[in-house]
């Protein structure tokens, strides 16, 4: 606790209380930190996905037909969509 606040005393004499705040936060989460680093969890592939398809979204221009919107999405994600044996029958 000691280490603490004198490491919040020399931030502030230095003037650099953004550091401060940011040790602030570093001290609140520091469990929910050290959990994300050990856990083998990401949800990197998600969030890139989401992005991917907000992208493609704005550089759409509207997008009459859907499908054709959904199709733009699959080739920017590199997703092949095949058709079952079921679907093939019917052509």
């Amino acid at each position: 606790m000691l280490r603490k606040k004198r490491l919040f005393m020399d931030l502030s004499k230095a003037g650099l209380f953004f550091f401060q705040t940011v040790f602030k936060t570093f001290l609140k989460d520091k469990y929910k930190i050290i959990k994300a680093l050990q856990l083998p969890y990401s949800n990197a592939k998600l969030e890139t996905t989401n992005n991917l398809i907000k992208l493609t979204k704005r550089n759409a221009f509207g997008f009459r037909n859907f499908d054709n919107f959904k199709e733009r999405i699959f080739i920017a994600l590199n997703i092949k969509m095949e058709k079952t044996s079921i679907i093939l029958s019917r052509t």
